[in-house]
């Protein structure tokens, strides 16, 4: 049992872990900002049927990508978690919630990833001090 659990504290790294989830979820939103940002009419055009405005259409394409880099980075990245979990939420709640539970996985993971950034921190592979 000695062997087992030293093989576990052997690689046992929180901050390695915590790194290589912002760096997964980091690539994933930007390049869902950058299809956004890349075609902004048809996005407009898609938040609009969805009964979100222009100006919350680019807030949201500049949150993902903007916020993507702050992840992988570790700029900022309770900030930047907070504003892409509400950014899950409101995808799940006005468009992914009618496709059923296999049109959200992605959704859920992305916003359970951000929550977990948000609650535990960035680790310590990050550009900038962090406290506590």
């Amino acid at each position: 049992m000695n062997s087992i659990n030293n093989l576990y504290m052997k690689f046992y790294n929180p901050d390695l872990g915590l790194l290589l989830l912002r760096l997964g979820i980091g690539v994933i939103f930007i390049y869902h900002g950058i299809i956004k940002l890349s075609n902004m009419s048809d996005t407009v055009g898609f938040f609009a049927s969805i009964g979100v405005g222009v100006f919350f259409t680019w807030v949201v394409a500049l949150v993902e990508t903007i916020g993507g880099v702050a992840m992988i980075i570790g700029f900022m990245s309770r900030i930047f978690a907070k504003l892409l979990a509400f950014t899950m939420i409101m995808a799940i709640v006005l468009v992914k919630a009618k496709t059923g539970f296999q049109g959200m996985e992605i959704d859920i993971i992305l916003l359970a990833s951000c929550l977990t950034i948000l609650f535990a921190g960035p680790g310590k592979y990050t550009t900038q001090k962090v406290k506590g």
